[in-house]
């Protein structure tokens, strides 16, 4: 068995080959950091990413956080107007079930996933930068 197979048929198979294994020798070659070679072969290099990148998202967002509501701000209310424009206007409401369409049949998988991200952006638009997606109490239930 080869430590390392390079005749992987694309340039990005052989690049993540070659940065897996220089990964774990620079791992396992640091004194304060060979004890997560054990570890990464435990649960896997791409957990071990996944904690990495929710680290460092983490530690970014003090610093997007206000940027974040700044866009917001800017981006919120034209994006309600647009969205209950489209929704009521007929018009304009043929228009979205025409674009609804389009995208689910002519574009090819990226189709249903954009749409479903477009609409809630658009959801979360109209509720507000503070209100999140809780489930609405049933009337009369409290």
């Amino acid at each position: 068995m080869r430590l390392l197979n390079l005749n992987l048929q694309s340039w990005r198979g052989r690049f993540w080959a070659v940065l897996t294994v220089l990964l774990i020798v620079l791992l396992a070659s640091h004194p304060e950091l060979r004890l997560l070679a054990p570890f990464l072969d435990a649960i896997g290099l791409d957990v071990l990413l996944s904690l990495f990148a929710l680290q460092f998202t983490a530690s970014l967002s003090t610093f997007f956080m206000p940027l974040f509501y700044r866009v917001w701000s800017w981006l919120g209310p034209p994006s309600r107007v647009f969205h209950h424009v489209s929704a009521t206007i007929f018009p304009f409401s043929f228009l979205r079930d025409f674009a609804r369409y389009a995208v689910f049949n002519w574009v090819d998988r990226l189709g249903p996933d954009l749409w479903l991200r477009m609409h809630l952006l658009f959801s979360a638009a109209c509720m507000g930068p503070n209100n999140s997606f809780k489930p609405k109490p049933l009337r009369g239930s409290a």
